[in-house]
């Protein structure tokens, strides 16, 4: 009988886990695309690749949006 109830216990203990790491994840993606959108919204006025690309320093070169972006953080 208790194990029935443990096993019971930890199925739905797990579904709760996995609900809050969605959560967790949906708010991540959320809390980022807000701040590509505000450093692009800006007074910066910059295109998204080129804040994406600041943010991630995906190019070797220092170009003025990186400047910018790295200003506004």
């Amino acid at each position: 009988m208790t194990q029935i109830m443990s096993k019971h216990i930890i199925r739905e203990q797990r579904r709760i886990e996995s609900k809050r790491r969605m959560v967790l994840l949906v708010f991540a993606i959320a809390c980022l695309v807000g701040l590509v959108l505000d450093v692009m919204t800006g007074p910066s006025m910059l295109p998204v690749r080129d804040v994406i690309e600041a943010l991630l320093r995906l190019s070797a070169r220092i170009p003025l949006s990186m400047i910018c972006v790295c200003l506004l953080l």
